[in-house]
């Protein structure tokens, strides 16, 4: 079974149907995965029923940064995800769950920092677009008992190696809403998220695949002996690269144009 990766959709998810079906079709998809930054916004979400939203495969999906959290929560706490599995093919995905999809295990754990705006961190509810560490620890223990092939993420972690470079335009802004109030993004040349440093220090188990979106650019980069791979952002004007998870070979599959 075939399982496309996709990257950041920020909400501009109406021509989804069209896309993933044509996924299917070229190139034997069964299911998909976007790595965060959906677009779970009430507004978003308001139309889909009018406009008889359906996606041709399942996709499954973390949370970005780039979400409503608190709404996001609110729907979880109120039973309203459940609806959107047999109403629009869209299963959501808490942070540090771990989903049987075709013949892999998948550890999915989103959330990110924000990096262009000041961290939206409600001490009282815990919801937050961060990773807390009391996630991470979660994560780490679900990851370390089902032992999943394949682990996605939003961010990529920080100073093991995957060599993500931080935007120059955006370095004012990660110091005052990142740097400024306590947060470690890593190094210049290496960055992402700490949390995700130490989940990945904590696998007693590796997987051959670690994706990731939030960067809106293809890397890859190989540490030991897991793949490190950032799926591109979402473009409704091209396809390409099409990365996607073959479930039975348990291994990744990338093709560039």
């Amino acid at each position: 079974m075939r399982i496309l990766l996709i990257g950041d959709i920020h909400g501009d998810i109406h021509h989804l149907p069209q896309r993933l079906a044509l996924m299917r079709s070229q190139f034997r998809v069964s299911a998909a995965i976007c790595l965060g930054d959906f677009g779970f916004f009430p507004d978003i979400f308001a139309t889909l029923s009018e406009e008889s939203f359906h996606l041709p495969i399942p996709l499954y999906t973390i949370d970005g940064n780039h979400e409503d959290h608190h709404w996001l929560a609110q729907m979880a706490a109120s039973g309203a995800i459940e609806t959107w599995r047999t109403s629009y093919n869209l299963i959501y995905q808490p942070r540090g769950s771990v989903a049987q999809i075709g013949n892999s295990t998948v550890g999915l754990l989103g959330g990110a920092l924000n990096i262009d705006r000041p961290q939206q961190i409600d001490n009282f509810s815990s919801v937050s677009n961060t990773i807390s560490a009391t996630q991470r620890l979660s994560a780490s223990s679900a990851f370390n008992h089902f032992r999943p092939e394949l682990i996605v993420t939003h961010s990529s972690p920080a100073g093991i190696g995957v060599g993500m470079c931080g935007e120059l335009a955006l370095k004012q802004s990660i110091t005052n809403h990142v740097v400024s109030v306590g947060f470690d993004p890593g190094p210049d040349n290496d960055c992402g998220e700490i949390e995700l440093a130490n989940l990945w220090h904590s696998l007693e188990q590796k997987p051959a695949v670690w994706a990731f979106g939030h960067f809106h650019k293809f890397h890859e980069t190989k540490i030991e002996d897991t793949t490190f791979v950032c799926v591109p952002m979402l473009s409704k004007n091209s396809i390409w690269p099409i990365i996607m998870w073959d479930s039975d070979e348990k291994r990744i599959i990338i093709i560039k144009q």
